[in-house]
């Protein structure tokens, strides 16, 4: 059966002590399942067995005081033996010597751990030799048992300061109730387990599964490298920063653990504790718990985590731990002496494509052109892939097979970003269709529609742009007065490009606090990133303004957030749309990254024509209309549709159709609203 490794490492004086001994590292022979093997567990049973019998003897032995007889010693003394010949016909030993070793206790402190081990087990043979109706005291305990010493009962000692038993504080010390913990219990049976404080902090990782195929955590073959070189150092992974895409660290993660039989748990930074002393308690049941094979700790640190979170990473992990995983998107700075950085560079576009394949199995062959597409403009992770090819599939039959506009729709579902208030998502409409734009910012539009959708073509097939490098995402900046067409614009590319629009609400991006805003910002972009979104900055200049002169703490900081800006749109594979009513307020540093610039003109009379001509719909009742007249008022495409909208609602009043007494009614509205007064003409006042 084949033996998984299991690393069972403490150092002595863990919590700051003087001591400066090494680690030890020990293994126990699990199977494919990481269970421990039948005939280890029924050694391990019997072994545990001896031991406890060996101390209810000797607390016999003790209690009976001068009446004790040779006889008891003697049996006394042949259970020893027995344990010691029981582990030693096994292939690895069994868990209390482990733990002795581990925690390097003294034989009076494992026979404490074991005395607490026997009240839990089979209290009725200890009850009449304890003298005591609460079970195991440290008085009785150094008492009864062998080779006693008080310096077993100092919070220093590994017995407390590991949490292996806990010491009821109520009364006097020496009277006071002690109990094993319930994690040591489960691994002296041969089952670690991880305590109840640990559980309720964390969460299972999903395990990869042992097979080529498809599965929602397949490891690439560079990850699985850089795993089997952790997993080959003498004294264990140590803490390690897995740097990478967040599916890959955690699969990376999984892998460790499932290769060393342990369950890994997941930790995320920003849920851990803020009070000193809750961090001290996770940080000991943490080198208890990790050192008695019952988890692999992976903590899952972001921006979201703050520097706060960032510190009780570094706090619960001790530098000597034999594992401890930190997975973040990129290198973030962690207090944490020996942290050692491992870089998982993302997978390249041909891995992507040929997963996708797999997926799709024989039907990839008639969607090649649509695959290349859709690895450039989604950052599917791979089970999310597997989840789109589903659902495309679900939505087909045998006679009618799926359109492959339908896989695209499939993967926007998957992919859309939950954004939690950071962004609005824009509903899809054809914006292009009431457009009305001079034919020289049309064409540039168009532009911007051709390079988004050809991407697939021009960087990946033609080589213009490398698929694996950072960034090629297209940025683009609308500027012009108030409604002239700019959102309506970047609804059309969207609607163009058949992709989510989502609209940035400044208010919930632009904190006060340090480090707040990058922290919005940086979420913010992943989300996009990964769902193929386009983002749009209404009203850019509150993010992307001129950097300040520095002359105070706030001007340096704010102008941090701007870099911070100037870095992640540079680094954006996505579509982004900065929309702004003065093009001079934009730093100039943004201009240089910015692909496509589009200058949005008030209307002229023609413009104006055209917008009159169609902003009512077909069901609307129209009576005659002076369109050349309504043309030469100076209004915006964005009043116009306002002045519509009032005429609309006032002819429906008046239960008429829409005419010009409505519609000039409405403009005067609207020209008030700007300061400006329309003249009347004679006729036009009835």
């Amino acid at each position: 059966m084949p033996a998984r490794r299991r690393i069972l490492a403490l150092g002595r004086d863990l919590l700051g002590a003087d001591s400066e001994e090494h680690w030890q590292v020990r293994t126990t022979s699990v199977d494919s399942t990481g269970s421990p093997n039948d005939s280890w567990q029924d050694a391990n049973r019997r072994h545990l067995g001896q031991l406890l019998s060996a101390t209810f003897l000797a607390v016999e032995s003790a209690s009976q005081g001068g009446a004790a007889t040779e006889a008891s010693r003697e049996r006394h003394e042949q259970a020893l033996a027995a344990a010691e010949d029981t582990a030693a016909s096994m292939a690895s030993p069994p868990h209390a010597d482990v733990l002795g070793e581990v925690f390097d206790l003294s034989p009076f402190e494992l026979s404490v751990v074991l005395l607490c081990a026997g009240w839990e087990l089979d209290r009725g043979k200890l009850s009449p030799w304890l003298g005591t109706g609460v079970g195991p005291t440290l008085g009785n305990a150094m008492a009864l048992l062998p080779d006693a010493h008080w310096s077993a009962s100092t919070p220093a000692s590994p017995l407390r300061a590991f949490r292996l038993i806990d010491v009821d504080a109520s009364g006097s010390l020496i009277n006071s109730a002690i109990r094993i913990a319930e994690p040591v219990l489960h691994f002296l049976k041969g089952a670690p387990s991880a305590s109840i404080e640990i559980t309720r902090l964390s969460t299972p990782a999903p395990t990869p599964a042992p097979t080529p195929t498809p599965t929602p955590l397949p490891i690439p073959d560079h990850a699985g490298e850089v795993v089997a070189r952790l997993l080959r150092r003498p004294s264990g992974p140590g803490p390690v920063q897995l740097v990478g895409d967040n599916w890959l660290t955690l699969a990376a993660g999984s892998t460790i653990g499932q290769a060393m039989g342990i369950p890994v748990r997941l930790f995320r930074a920003a849920d851990l504790p803020t009070r000193r002393e809750e961090l001290d308690e996770l940080r000991v049941l943490l080198a208890r718990d990790v050192s008695l094979g019952a988890l692999v700790p992976l903590f899952l640190v972001d921006r979201a985590a703050g520097r706060g979170g960032l510190d009780a990473v570094a706090h619960c992990i001790d530098p000597r731990l034999p594992i401890a995983l930190i997975a973040s998107p990129e290198p973030i700075r962690i207090d944490l002496p020996g942290l050692r950085a491992v870089s998982l560079p993302p997978r390249s576009h041909q891995d992507r494509l040929e997963h996708w394949r797999q997926c799709l199995g024989a039907r990839a062959d008639d969607l090649e052109p649509l695959l290349d597409r859709l690895v450039v403009q989604f950052r599917l992770d791979p089970q999310q892939v597997e989840t789109a090819c589903d659902a495309w599939f679900d939505a087909s039959d045998e006679e009618l097979p799926p359109e492959p506009a339908e896989l695209w729709q499939a993967c926007i579902e998957v992919a859309t970003p939950q954004l939690d208030g950071l962004a609005e998502r824009v509903p899809a409409r054809d914006g292009f269709r009431d457009l009305v734009l001079p034919p020289a910012q049309r064409e540039v539009l168009d532009s911007i529609v051709a390079q988004s959708r050809q991407r697939a073509v021009v960087d990946v097939r033609w080589g213009m742009q490398p698929p694996d490098s950072r960034g090629g995402g297209i940025a683009v900046l609308f500027s012009g007065p108030s409604g002239t067409g700019k959102t309506l614009a970047a609804e059309g590319l969207a609607w163009e490009l058949r992709l989510p629009l989502f609209r940035v609400d400044l208010s919930s991006v632009v904190s006060k606090y340090i480090g707040e805003t990058e922290k919005h910002l940086s979420k913010l972009f992943d989300a996009a990133e990964a769902g193929g979104s386009v983002l749009l900055f209404d009203e850019a200049d509150a993010l992307f303004g001129k950097r300040s002169e520095v002359s105070s703490a706030h001007d340096r900081y704010a102008n941090i957030e701007v870099s911070y800006l100037l870095q992640r749109l540079e680094s954006y594979s996505g579509l982004a749309i900065l929309t702004t009513n003065h093009r001079s307020n934009i730093d100039e540093a943004f201009l240089r990254r910015v692909r496509f610039v589009v200058a949005f003109p008030t209307p002229g009379v023609r413009q104006r024509l055209a917008l009159w001509q169609r902003v009512f719909p077909d069901r609307v009742p129209i009576a005659d209309l002076d369109h050349d007249r309504l043309a030469e008022i100076e209004l915006t495409g964005g009043s116009i549709r306002n002045a519509a909208l009032v005429a609309a609602s006032l002819a429906a009043e008046a239960q008429c159709a829409v005419g010009m007494p409505q519609v000039l009614r409405a403009v005067r509205l609207e020209l008030a609203k700007q300061g400006k007064h329309l003249a009347i003409h004679s006729d036009e006042a009835r």
